[in-house]
């Protein structure tokens, strides 16, 4: 990882060197929300939203929220590149444990399931408003 007047360079396991570039207005803090643009030969080519959090069972967590590449530049290891530079930022702002979801049939999965330690048998759930649906509803 090396310092540029444009973000960080990082290069991830897949050796795609990116550029993450941090708004110049908000610089990163505990418990706070991160956006971060990704360039790679100086064309953008990528967003990635994260979070950090606290957790009752572990140290910080890092929430994953979004993590957009441009069709254009997939499958070159840019996502790779990212996860694992958001996993630095996490860990170097006291926020080690990186997680995310995602749909069982996203076309991302094959990445994920690489880079990631799926949870079998973690169910997500979503608070209903409606307290006149049955359980067995959805």
């Amino acid at each position: 990882m090396s310092s540029s007047r444009a973000g960080t360079t990082c290069t991830g396991s897949t050796a795609a060197s990116v550029t993450v570039v941090r708004p110049p207005t908000r610089p990163p803090s505990r418990l706070d929300h991160h956006t971060n643009g990704v360039r790679q030969s100086g064309t953008s080519s990528g967003i990635a939203h994260y979070l950090f959090h606290a957790s009752v069972w572990y140290a910080g967590k890092c929430y994953l929220a979004d993590l957009f590449v441009d069709a254009e530049v997939r499958r070159r290891g840019i996502a790779t590149a990212v996860i694992e530079w958001v996993a630095r930022d996490a860990k170097e702002h006291g926020f080690p444990g990186l997680y995310w979801n995602t749909l069982e049939d996203a076309p991302a999965r094959a990445l994920y399931d690489k880079v990631g330690k799926f949870h079998k048998g973690l169910i997500h759930y979503a608070y209903r408003r409606d307290a006149n649906q049955t359980s067995t509803q959805r």
